[in-house]
Formats: C-alpha cells, structure tokens, sequence
C-alpha cells in the first residue's frame, strides 16, 4: 500500500515583511541572509509544529542547524540570538531544543487524498462552468428591455 503523503506549507501574512522585528532584522549588516535563514528555519520546523532538535551530529546545536540548511555557523549564530532577543524563538529544554514561536499562525497541511480531492472538485467545477448556459445574463437583459417598454408605454400615457 502506498504510503500517505502529507504536504505542509508556510503562510506568510501580508505584512511579513513590514513587520517590525523583520524590517530590524534586514537592516543588520547581512540582514538579507538572515531573513533567509529565518525563513529556512521555519520550513525545517513545519513536520513538527514549530520545533527544532538537536542530533548531536555536530558539537553544538547551532553547527548543526548551519549543516542543515547550508548557511554559515556565524550567519546561523546571528539569526538564531537575534530571533531570540526578538521572541521568534525560545528554548524549549536545556539540550538545545528550540520553538518558533510563530509557526502555529503561519503553518498549513494537506494529505495527499484532501490534495487529489480540492483538484478533482476544482476540475470538475472548472467543467460544469464551462458547459452550463449563461442564458442567465439573457434573462436579466430581456427583463430590462420589458422595463424599458413599459416605461416607455406609461410615459406616452
């Protein structure tokens, strides 16, 4: 039997970027990079609501999570006490595990059958949209032009 796919995704708000901690974080020196990794971290964290483990692959937490997702340990070390001052990330216990602390308002999931079934109701209201008659419009014209008529007829009167 197939294994059950899930697919998560991140929603960022409208004003993500015009928040103010963001905003703060991008004018740091290097901001940009920081904002990316900011925005690796809460794609790693999506399976599990939000929290990050350490494996003990590398000596520290913040070495890891830099072999993780391919940034520098310095950028990484600057990103992860930044989020922290600014309440994006707390730690959870003492043996490095992490939360951001926003994920649950940003996160989204779908199973592979929820997926497969929005796409066939889409296609299937995309089918009836295009074989059903728009004799609707018509109706509503050929009222106005009984109306028109009528007023037409009272005004000679």
């Amino acid at each position: 039997m197939a294994t059950n796919k899930r697919y998560y995704w991140i929603k960022l708000k409208e004003e993500f970027f015009t928040d103010k901690r963001i905003k703060r974080l991008r004018r740091i020196s290097g901001g940009d990079t920081y904002t990316i990794i900011y925005l690796k971290l809460l794609l790693l964290s999506l399976k599990d609501e939000g929290k990050l483990y350490y494996d003990g692959v590398e000596s520290d937490f913040i070495k890891e999570l830099a072999l993780t997702i391919d940034e520098t340990d310095d950028d990484v070390m600057v990103t992860v006490n930044y989020l922290i001052n600014q309440g994006l990330l707390e730690v959870v216990t003492e043996n490095d595990e992490y939360y951001l602390t926003e994920i649950p308002n940003l996160i989204g999931s779908e199973t592979a059958w929820a997926e497969k079934k929005r796409r066939y109701r889409q296609n299937k209201q995309r089918t009836l949209s295009l074989i059903s008659p728009t004799h609707v419009r018509q109706e509503i014209e050929i009222e106005k032009d009984i109306d028109k008529e009528r007023e037409g007829e009272i005004e000679k009167i």
